[in-house]
């Protein structure tokens, strides 16, 4: 089998991305000049990074705890590619990011498209995110703000702003 492999330049690329939020965009090629392109999602969470990598084929996502190793990533985006998973998040490491810390910082970084997730307490709740402004949604309730530039503060914002809506919704439903 002729695998699909990240080409040198990729490689000496990832410790850098690894430390940064954003998309980035890597070809990997085979020994037959066969070569594809991968976009690599890389958020910076409390206590990990998550990475999801995304192509025709599809999409995969992994937690690496800190630092995190460029060649688990490597590893990772060439098997999401190839179809063969050999990188998998660890079990020391499934509970470094939360589905809510997941979501919010997803919607930060990307800054478009609709993230949902689901509370304990079973609300549904959206995150709509543009590059102008990002909505919080319960059912027909909505909460709109302007998110600063910074990652770091958008999402400390959002989070916070999410937990006084969230609040106010469960207080609002016990008392109808």
């Amino acid at each position: 089998m002729n695998m699909l492999r990240l080409n040198q330049a990729s490689h000496a690329r990832l410790p850098a991305q690894l430390a940064l939020n954003g998309t980035f965009e890597h070809t990997l090629r085979n020994n037959l000049g066969v070569s594809t392109t991968v976009q690599m999602l890389v958020l910076q969470c409390s206590h990990a990074v998550e990475l999801t990598a995304s192509s025709d084929q599809g999409h995969s996502c992994i937690t690496l705890k800190r630092p995190a190793c460029p060649e688990r990533a490597a590893r990772f985006i060439e098997g999401t590619i190839n179809g063969v998973h050999t990188e998998a998040t660890q079990p020391d490491e499934w509970d470094l990011v939360t589905e809510v810390e997941s979501t919010l910082r997803r919607a930060v970084v990307m800054r478009q498209g609709t993230q949902q997730f689901t509370t304990d307490d079973d609300l549904d709740v959206e995150v709509i995110s543009s590059p102008e402004r990002t909505c919080i949604q319960v059912q027909d309730t909505r909460l709109c703000m302007a998110l600063p530039t910074d990652p770091e503060a958008a999402y400390q914002q959002l989070h916070d702003l999410l937990q006084r809506f969230l609040s106010a919704c469960r207080s609002t439903a016990q008392v109808a």
